[in-house]
């Protein structure tokens, strides 16, 4: 009848590993949620925020986010 029945190639996953393997390739490094960040995601805790306090521009966009998470305006303690 001349239609395709896959016309977005679906099949090929099932049939061509290579095409598989290029795939994932691409997608690798979304894959990461920190990737981007330089993190190693099996650090300690106290590592992450040594790295975070290291990091400026990471801070001020960590402080942001939590204060549209929170909706509250976080200021330095006074001593």
């Amino acid at each position: 009848m001349g239609h395709m029945t896959d016309p977005n190639y679906y099949d090929k996953f099932y049939t061509d590993k290579m095409y598989v393997l290029k795939q994932y390739r691409l997608a690798e490094k979304y894959l990461n949620i920190v990737s981007g960040v330089g993190l190693n995601p099996t650090s300690s805790i106290d590592d992450l925020v040594e790295q975070l306090v290291l990091n400026g521009p990471a801070c001020v966009k960590l402080v942001k986010a939590l204060e549209l998470h929170t909706g509250s305006r976080l200021v330095p303690v006074e001593k």
